[in-house]
């Protein structure tokens, strides 16, 4: 073998051997293929709403929480906000990743299935729970209609501000009128 065609072998070792230093971990996704109505029976919450915003990351490698206002419950407790762990939760889902991923972009309306894996209290969601950037047909997962959280409170608070507003505007309007009292 020529000097040449050594220096070739040794240059081509070299470069595997730097790859295989500095390669990351590679994680498979699998997914147990589930029915709709196995994917209801073992989500914790399903619920129709708007993704809000990040609120944060979690040491989870890709992992975000996620804020919704919601629109419709399906499973769970009647709330107006749900925050909820995705695996992959920043951006648009572009299908199942590493680590079976499914992004969530701030605006757009989702349905999501949450398990509570760890029983902590905190939902969680990646791709396997087949998530829906859209609204769903509750009876095709063996759901009954949702229900709409209640929105009385926020309802009352802008009434009591907005009656203040329009006394406001009426003492300032009289003094406007009548400068001099």
């Amino acid at each position: 073998m020529g000097m040449a065609a050594r220096l070739a072998v040794v240059a081509v070792m070299t470069a595997l051997a730097l790859l295989s230093a500095f390669a990351e971990p590679a994680f498979a996704c699998s997914c147990q293929g589930l029915s709709p109505n196995e994917l209801a029976q073992r989500a914790v919450v399903i619920f129709t709403g708007v993704a809000r915003s990040y609120v944060g990351d979690v040491p989870v490698e890709r992992a975000t929480i996620v804020e919704f206002d919601v629109g419709a419950i399906y499973k769970g407790d009647l709330v107006q906000r749900i925050q909820v762990e995705a695996v992959g939760g920043r951006g648009p889902s572009g299908g199942l990743g590493p680590g079976c991923e499914y992004g969530f972009q701030i605006g757009r309306l989702y349905t999501v299935f949450a398990i509570d894996p760890d029983g902590n209290g905190t939902l969680n969601t990646n791709g396997c729970l087949q998530n829906v950037e859209g609204p769903i047909t509750p009876s095709t997962y063996g759901l009954a209609p949702g229900q709409a959280p209640s929105r009385k409170d926020e309802a009352l608070l802008l009434m009591v501000i907005g009656g203040f507003a329009i006394v406001a505007v009426a003492v300032l309007a009289r003094f406007a009128r009548n400068p001099s009292r």
